[in-house]
């Protein structure tokens, strides 16, 4: 089953052709994925972002997080529980604000969008 994951992950590239600035986990070795980013900002010397990857669910096992990095949603609802989200707004200030935009991205694989039911 298609079906949509946000995390939270840094942002890696140096911004050239050959480099290009990317999400960290969109160079994950999974199957076939479409990924949509929104940048969250610089901390600790790091640039983060949100990524939602539209993948086989069985891929999205595959998927290694980082130890910073953290998986935030499932299809539209957040699999993180309140402590961890007012740390996550506390790290992120606009965390809130840049999900609205990750909700309503159309990032599709196989004419899915995986965010239905």
């Amino acid at each position: 089953m298609i079906i949509e994951k946000t995390y939270i992950c840094t942002i890696i590239g140096s911004g050239t052709y050959e480099d290009p600035r990317r999400p960290a986990l969109a160079d994950q070795a999974i199957g076939e994925k479409s990924w949509f980013m929104v940048e969250l900002g610089k901390v600790k010397g790091n640039d983060w972002c949100l990524i939602s990857i539209v993948a086989d669910e069985a891929d999205h096992e595959k998927i290694v997080l980082d130890k910073d990095e953290i998986h935030f949603a499932t299809k539209m609802s957040l699999q993180i529980d309140s402590a961890k989200l007012d740390e996550l707004k506390t790290k992120f200030s606009k965390l809130l604000e840049k999900w609205e935009v990750a909700k309503k991205s159309w990032v599709t694989l196989g004419q899915k969008t995986g965010k239905e039911e």
